[in-house]
C-alpha cells in the first residue's frame, strides 16, 4: 500500500513530531509522490533521525487514516496546497494538516465567529431569532464560523441554514469522531450551503480538553470579528474571547444582565474593550469596522473586494 506524500508528511504532527516548517519541508521534498512503508521510513531516517521501528508504527496508524479518509470521501488540505485555509497558514503553531468534508470557501466571502455558551438564557435565543438571524438574511456572502457546541454554536449554525448561508464548523475531535454527535444530523445541510465541517486532529482522535483549546483559538483566528452571546467567566467562550484579542482581532458582545450568570459577557466589555452590541445595527457596525481593519492590516478573512450591503433602520 502507499499513502500520498502530502499526507504521510503532514500527519506526522498527529503522531507528536515536534517539528519546524523547514524540516517538515525537506522531507516533503525528499519523499517520492506516494510512500511505502520502506520509502517512509527512509524519510524519516534521513530527515528527523526517527527510529525504524518507530517509522513502521506511524506509517501502520497512517495507513488506517488513509484508508478511512479515501472510504468516506473527506478532503484533505495542507500546508504545502494553495488551498490551505490563511486561517491556519498564518497562526503560529497551526496544524500542517485538516481535514474536512465540504468547501473552503472562506477565502472568497467575509466571515463572522459566532461563540457562546452551551446554556444560554431564554433571551438570548429570542434576540438570536430576532436580531442575529435579520443580520444573516442581509449579509448574502457571509460565511458563519463556530465550534457546533450546542446552545449559542448550534444556534448560530441553525441560523446560517435557514437563511442560505454557508457555515464552518471546526471540531474538537477527528471525523470519525464527530462531537457533539447530533452534528451528524445537519452535515448534508451544512454541506448543500457551501460550509464545511473541519478538523485539524486525526479522524479518529476522540474529543479531548486540550482539543477545544485549540480549536477556540482557530475560531478567534478565523474571522475579523468574534461574536460573543454569553460567556461565564470561567468558559470555553472566555478563552476564545481572550484569544481574540490577542490576536488583534475584533470582538464584539451581547451584554447580559448582572442577575443572569453571564458576568463574563459584561467582563469582556468592561475590561477587555468588547463592542457592545445591542440589536443588528450595532452588530452591522462592528462587523463593517472590523472588515475595514482587517483589509487596512492586510489579514485574511474580509473576502475580496468585499462591498457591504446597507442594514435600513
Amino acid at each position: 500500500m502507499k499513502i500520498p506524500r502530502k499526507f504521510l508528511i503532514s500527519s506526522l504532527c498527529w503522531r507528536g513530531l515536534k517539528t519546524s516548517f523547514v524540516k517538515l519541508s525537506e522531507a516533503y521534498q525528499q519523499a517520492p509522490d506516494s510512500l511505502n512503508a520502506i520509502d517512509f521510513a527512509e524519510v524519516m531516517r534521513q530527515v528527523f533521525a526517527v527510529p525504524t521501528a518507530m517509522s513502521k508504527r506511524w506509517y501502520d496508524e497512517a495507513a488506517k487514516e488513509w484508508v478511512w479518509i479515501s472510504n468516506n470521501h473527506i478532503k484533505i488540505s495542507t500546508i504545502f496546497d494553495s488551498d490551505f485555509p490563511m486561517a491556519f497558514s498564518h497562526l503560529d503553531n497551526a496544524p500542517t494538516l485538516i481535514t474536512y468534508w465540504g468547501e473552503l470557501n472562506t477565502a472568497d466571502a467575509p466571515c463572522v465567529s459566532v461563540v457562546g455558551t452551551r446554556h444560554p438564557s431564554r433571551y438570548s435565543i429570542e434576540w438570536m431569532e430576532s436580531e442575529l438571524d435579520a443580520f444573516f438574511k442581509v449579509k448574502k456572502d457571509l460565511v458563519v464560523v463556530s465550534g457546533g457546541a450546542h446552545g449559542v454554536d448550534q444556534k448560530a449554525h441553525f441560523l446560517a441554514l435557514r437563511n442560505g448561508r454557508a457555515t464552518v464548523c471546526l471540531l474538537p475531535s477527528g471525523l470519525a469522531q464527530i462531537y457533539p454527535r447530533d452534528l451528524i444530523n445537519v452535515k448534508s445541510e451544512m454541506l448543500s450551503t457551501g460550509g464545511a465541517i473541519v478538523s485539524s486532529l486525526s479522524p479518529f482522535a476522540e474529543m479531548q480538553k486540550r482539543f477545544f483549546l485549540e480549536r477556540n483559538r482557530y475560531i478567534a483566528n478565523w474571522s475579523p470579528l468574534t461574536f460573543v452571546v454569553e460567556a461565564k467567566r470561567r468558559s470555553g467562550t472566555m478563552i476564545t474571547a481572550r484569544w481574540v484579542k490577542m490576536l488583534d482581532r475584533e470582538l464584539a458582545v451581547l451584554p447580559c444582565s448582572p442577575l443572569v450568570p453571564g458576568l463574563g459577557g459584561l467582563d469582556l466589555i468592561i475590561d477587555g474593550g468588547a463592542l457592545v452590541i445591542r440589536d443588528r445595527y450595532d452588530l452591522n457596525q462592528a462587523f463593517e469596522r472590523s472588515l475595514v481593519s482587517c483589509i487596512t492590516r492586510g489579514l485574511h478573512g474580509a473576502g475580496d473586494e468585499y462591498q457591504s450591503p446597507k442594514i435600513e433602520c
